[in-house]
């Protein structure tokens, strides 16, 4: 049995195409990542990719990695402005006008909120 869902077939081919090409530039950033030779960084810190995280669990992964608090934060900091660049040169593969990124990257994410 499929969970019912009232969202148009449009609707549902829309988030799926932003939850998509999200995975996708984490699998890009984790590449980057594993080709610097900093994989358990970036396993120990995606999860603060997105905002709301804890501050207990950034105070857990410094722990993990050996690093000072300060030193998490900063590094989830620079890893969110990679994902945010690399999320709009993904989308600026797909528009035909630099113009439009905006206008994607506001309709990406407001697919996934609606």
């Amino acid at each position: 049995m499929e969970p019912l869902d009232e969202d148009s077939p449009e609707v549902l081919y829309e988030k799926r195409w932003a939850v998509t090409l999200l995975g996708s530039v984490r699998d890009r950033l984790r590449a980057e990542y594993d080709e610097a030779g900093k994989a358990p960084v970036f396993e120990a810190l995606q999860p603060f990719l997105t905002w709301g995280s804890e501050a207990g669990a950034q105070a857990e992964a410094a722990t993990t990695l050996g690093i000072s608090e300060n030193a998490v934060r900063l590094t989830v900091m620079r890893m969110r402005k990679r994902y945010a660049l690399l999320v709009r040169e993904v989308i600026a593969d797909t528009v035909s006008t630099p113009e439009e990124v905006e206008e994607e990257i506001a309709y990406l994410f407001g697919t996934l909120q609606g």
